[in-house]
């Protein structure tokens, strides 16, 4: 499931939680309504699980919180890019001066995969429900909107303005490293930018900008600005 998704091009981004808040229909002490299902999917999964699961256990064995919850949840996030009505490689490089005008989008899937972590065994899996932006791509400008950078990968002329438009009600950040080609590193960071605000950078030499936003890098809210 997860390299079919891999294979198209779509960014799978998987993190491991713990502790959880389950939801209202999870009995703890009582079988789930659908074991048969459940037990499939698990099966499915248990490579991705086993190391997460391990690893949630190790966290939280010395916390006091692992005694009253012992269930964590996997969160999967699929994002995959769509530009002229066409699938497009979450990977490929945007030029947005070239491609200004054409509609951009992004779909996003997030499954939450709630486990037991004492027993290794998936308790229910939530598939939230598909979320769409799209905008028109315009030079110099990176739209951030539903926990995405848009596009994700673009490239620029040295001694351009870059501009991160945030049409979320959330706040974002962008963080990263700007290297260039003679050699230097830049830390960037943004601080907090409001749904509604602006920020801007100016880049002055060739190089890369690998970014992501601190709250939502779970979620897969990262991005990349090449410099030619």
């Amino acid at each position: 499931m997860i390299n079919r998704w891999l294979d198209s091009g779509a960014q799978v981004t998987v993190v491991g939680v713990q502790p959880v808040e389950l939801p209202a229909d999870i009995k703890i002490s009582a079988p789930h309504r659908n074991p048969v299902h459940h037990e499939l999917i698990g099966m499915i999964l248990k490579p991705l699980l086993k190391p997460m699961l391990d690893n949630l256990r190790e966290e939280v064995s010395n916390n006091n919180t692992y005694k009253s919850n012992r269930y964590g949840e996997v969160v999967i996030t699929i994002n995959w890019h769509i530009m002229g009505g066409h699938q497009y490689p979450v990977s490929a490089v945007v030029d947005l001066e070239r491609e200004k005008d054409k509609v951009y989008e992004i779909h996003q899937q997030i499954t939450r995969v709630i486990v037991d972590i004492d027993e290794r065994r998936v308790k229910d899996i939530i598939m939230g429900e598909e979320t769409v932006i799209r905008h028109d791509i315009k030079p110099n400008k990176i739209y951030m909107e539903s926990n995405s950078f848009m596009p994700y990968t673009v490239i620029i002329k040295p001694s351009t303005i870059l501009y991160w438009h945030n049409y979320s009600t959330l706040s974002h950040n962008i963080v990263g490293i700007y290297k260039t080609l003679d050699g230097s590193s830049i830390l960037i960071d943004s601080k907090d930018i409001g749904g509604g605000e602006i920020w801007q950078y100016l880049f002055t030499k060739e190089g890369e900008f690998e970014y992501h936003c601190t709250y939502h890098k779970d979620e897969g809210m990262s991005g990349k600005v090449i410099i030619r």
